[in-house]
């Protein structure tokens, strides 16, 4: 397994190297050592050469020897010479935390945990602080080999000793829990790091929550929110909309709502579309209505607020009371988003010239998009007033092209398919072709199931090598070439 350990400027071991103060700056010694130290810091300094480095630097007085080996053990775990590194380092007395590191590291990447174990030990027994890179190196190796309980032990252990792990490694424990999703592993750090008297900052509180709602772990994470609350750093706006989706996903509806009630003023506009789509989507509708009603200030109803309420209306088949609120509401509605389906819900009830007048007043107001030229063409449509429908969708096609999207031009195509109008329906096929609207997968199986109903095999296969070529996974066009190929031979 490749493991990658990071190291801090793993070739600038001899940045703040100062010279020998005895010697002048023109002392030869003085000039040798510094050569020495610019050569192990230059990157390109071959592992030969760092060989005939160290046997130039073993020929040197005691004080500058010692320092310079710490420059070689780095340069030799850089480039992975763990025997090198071991030999120089084994002449250190005592090594420095820095040679601790590297020596760990190479031991880490060679896969020889316990090797580096003792001399983390050895560390700890000759009084050298491991400081933060060295928990990090083996929180890293264990994070990358899935090991991560043996991190916490390790920090556990380390917790009470006279160098221990910092706040800030615990909370990188912590994250690495909540990535792997091991939720017992999160809780048990978690507790640990309350005991010791560490506190988490928002932003881990909002990550360990979320990841156990994530998890399933409703009731855990309910637990946590009421320590959260409890302590010096409250929930804020993204917690409480990760808490609110939490219960939304697990329909604990009535908790839901009971901590909305609790924590609204904190939530923002976001959490608030939570409950309002939730209440909406489980026929809640009047207690949505009443939360939209108290939506002010920074709580203003949003396109999606509006848009939740209304298809819960409509859900509901409280049609009446969906179109007084649109009604009266409307002037303010600046997105295709709601009036669409407002157009699409008229059409459904057959309503058609109400949908057409609709649809008319939005283009006075706002740009159509292509799913509500998509909704009034279907409409019309399946009115049977295709003419009209054609006549609607030839006269504005400039427009109906400037949405980029295939919704419009789908819609027509499955309309003249389903009315046996062959012809037209590859007429309008080969004006996507030369507008450059995307062909997506509705718009081949409407014509593959077009070409075989019409008996126009040729085209038919023609029409499926080139929706082959475009999309050699699709399973909506598989299932339509097996039903054309079918029909052929049933012909």
């Amino acid at each position: 397994m490749q493991l990658s350990l990071s190291f801090r400027n793993p070739d600038r071991f001899c940045r703040n190297f100062t010279p020998i103060r005895r010697y002048h700056q023109t002392d030869p010694l003085h000039q040798q050592c510094l050569k020495l130290k610019d050569e192990l810091n230059d990157r390109e300094t071959t592992l030969p050469r760092i060989r005939q480095i160290e046997q130039l630097v073993n020929q040197l007085p005691d004080e500058e020897r010692n320092f310079l080996r710490g420059g070689l053990v780095s340069r030799y775990a850089n480039y992975d010479a763990r025997t090198d590194a071991e030999r120089v380092f084994s002449l250190c007395s005592p090594p420095g935390a820095r040679m601790f590191y590297n020596m760990m590291s190479c031991d880490l990447r060679h896969g020889e945990l316990q090797s580096a174990l003792d001399r983390f030990g050895q560390m700890l027994e000759l009084n050298v602080p491991p400081q933060n890179n060295c928990w990090g190196l083996f929180l890293n190796y264990f994070d990358q080999t899935g090991n991560l309980m043996q991190a916490y032990d390790m920090f556990s252990r380390g917790s009470g000793s006279k160098f221990p792990p910092h706040e800030i490694l615990w909370r990188k424990l912590l994250g690495a829990f909540i990535n792997s999703g091991d939720a017992d592993g999160e809780i048990l750090t978690y507790r640990k790091m309350k005991e010791i008297g560490f506190h988490l900052d928002v932003a881990h509180w909002t990550m360990f929550l979320r990841s156990l709602g994530e998890v399933g772990r409703i009731s855990d994470m309910l637990s946590f929110l009421e320590e959260m609350r409890a302590s010096t750093t409250p929930p804020n706006n993204i917690t409480w909309g990760i808490i609110f989706s939490a219960l939304k996903e697990a329909q604990r509806i009535d908790e839901m709502v009971n901590l909305f009630h609790q924590g609204k003023e904190s939530a923002d506009v976001l959490g608030w579309n939570v409950v309002v789509d939730t209440l909406s989507k489980s026929g809640r509708v009047d207690e949505a209505l009443r939360i939209v009603d108290g939506m002010k200030g920074n709580h203003k109803p949003t396109t999606v607020t509006w848009t939740t309420i209304l298809a819960g209306l409509g859900n509901a088949g409280r049609w009446d009371e969906m179109r007084a609120l649109f009604e009266e509401k409307k002037k303010i509605f600046k997105s295709p988003s709601i009036w669409s389906p407002m157009i699409k819900s008229y059409g459904e009830r057959g309503l058609i010239d109400e949908a057409l007048s609709l649809f008319q007043e939005m283009r006075q107001v706002i740009p159509s998009d292509a799913q509500t030229w998509g909704n009034i063409l279907t409409q019309l449509g399946h009115a049977n007033r295709i003419d009209e429908m054609m006549a609607m969708f030839h006269s504005n096609k400039a427009e109906i092209i400037a949405t980029y999207k295939s919704n419009a031009w789908n819609s027509v195509l499955s309309i003249l398919e389903h009315a046996n109008r062959f012809d037209e329906m590859m007429s309008v096929f080969q004006e996507m072709k030369v507008s450059k609207v995307a062909l997506d997968v509705i718009t081949y199986p409407i014509i593959i199931r077009g070409l075989s109903r019409s008996k126009r095999h040729e085209e038919m296969e023609e029409i499926i090598t080139q929706a082959h070529q475009r999309f050699p996974k699709s399973g909506a066009i598989d299932a339509a070439i097996a039903r054309g190929r079918f029909l052929r031979r049933s012909q």
